[in-house]
């Protein structure tokens, strides 16, 4: 019963979609937002080629998780008649095999985002200046997110390693430190999104405010342009 409850916890703690989160947390550029303008008053013809980006991405997420979700079930179905000790070891082998795969997929999408991001910055006509400071904003918000969610899969493999050494745990013991463990996890997602959240208003809010200093009238002028 322990051996089963486990295998459960574990595949929804680290396979499944819940803790393991993106580690590229940047969104397309709108354009507009390098010249002071509102965010979302883009011209029709950018607006277009972003909401069609952004569907593109969302439809090669879905197909991801889709496959991800047959995996999953072939693994799980591929380990019921082996040993507690072997369910395990595959356990784990198997969830370094899926964070691999997650983290892969979400860097290509994050390439492919900032590689969109600078064609229609160049095609919009941005200083090459402004250019640099957006991407790198993007970059440096990658970094942080690859390490944030890379230490969290280490923690994830040292949780189940310390589960499965627990010879004393009973069922209850266990669900409540995977619960407790998802709880963690959980919160510790949040305060990142936040943090990450904060970070990029007042990036924009100084970016925005130096502009105007440095070329006063001329933003607005531009902006129009």
């Amino acid at each position: 019963m322990k051996t089963k409850s486990l295998i459960t916890g574990a595949l929804a703690l680290v396979i499944g979609a819940g803790v393991v989160c993106a580690p590229a947390n940047a969104k397309v550029q709108d354009p507009n937002a390098i010249e002071g303008k509102k965010a979302g008053k883009v011209d029709g013809q950018f607006k277009e080629k972003m909401q069609k980006f952004r569907e593109e991405q969302k439809q090669k997420g879905e197909a991801f998780r889709e496959q991800m979700k047959k995996e999953n079930a072939d693994f799980k179905q591929s380990i019921k008649d082996k040993t507690p000790a072997e369910k395990i070891a595959a356990l784990i082998t198997q969830c370094e095999k899926n964070y691999t795969a997650k983290k892969q997929f979400r860097l290509d999408q994050f390439t492919q985002r900032i590689e969109f991001t600078r064609s229609l910055l160049t095609e919009k006509g941005a200083p090459a200046e402004k250019q640099t400071q957006i991407l790198a904003r993007m970059e440096a918000a990658k970094e942080k997110a690859v390490a944030h969610f890379d230490q969290q899969h280490k923690e994830n493999i040292e949780f189940l390693n310390s589960l499965a050494n627990d010879k004393n745990l009973d069922d209850k013991q266990l669900k409540e430190k995977m619960k407790a463990h998802r709880e963690q996890q959980k919160a510790e997602n949040k305060q990142f999104k936040d943090q990450m959240k904060t970070e990029r208003k007042a990036a924009k809010a100084q970016f925005h405010g130096k502009n105007k200093t440095d070329k006063g009238p001329q933003a607005e002028t531009q902006g129009n342009g």
